[in-house]
């Protein structure tokens, strides 16, 4: 039970990180919006990564 509550508060905090670049995007200075994108596509696969590793806990999503 607490394997399913620690993947679940991890998947949030991922989130609550992602989608808060994800709503700085444009505020950045023009120099950095190339390593922007890389900042979002890699906090964007960690939270999958997260949302997947909940899935796992579930025996009838693991087919």
């Amino acid at each position: 039970m607490f394997d399913i509550i620690a993947d679940i508060f991890r998947a949030l905090i991922t989130g609550a990180v992602f989608f808060y670049l994800r709503a700085m995007r444009g505020k950045e200075p023009p120099r950095l919006r190339k390593a922007w994108i890389f900042f979002l596509i890699g906090f964007g696969l960690l939270f999958l990564a997260g949302l997947l590793n909940v899935a796992d806990n579930f025996p009838s999503l693991s087919k």
